[in-house]
């Protein structure tokens, strides 16, 4: 994901992004979006992985999009998922 950051940008240095906690949290949030998704756990929805993370909805929106970019192998199913769970937040989420 940072050799994606570092071509995107055109900078090497990630240490102010490393040190912040929102970047941390918004990679979290979108492993458990995976493993729910993966997992059929239908009892784990956006807003409750969002309480679990800490973390505004924005916040996970500007993280899915590189996750997702850097994670070639991941199924196509997944990928879906994902890319529902940006629209979840464009529609809904990202204006409260």
């Amino acid at each position: 994901m940072l050799d994606r950051e570092t071509d995107r940008l055109r900078r090497r240095d990630h240490g102010a992004l490393l040190r912040h906690p929102t970047f941390h949290r918004a990679l979290l949030a979108c492993c458990l979006q995976v493993l729910a998704k993966a997992l059929s756990l239908v009892t784990l929805s956006l807003g409750r992985v969002l309480q679990i993370c800490e973390l505004q909805a924005y916040d996970l929106f500007k993280a899915l999009e590189s996750f997702v970019k850097a994670s070639p192998g991941l199924p196509s199913l997944l990928r879906l998922h994902l890319i529902e769970v940006e629209e979840q937040i464009l529609e809904s989420m990202a204006w409260q």
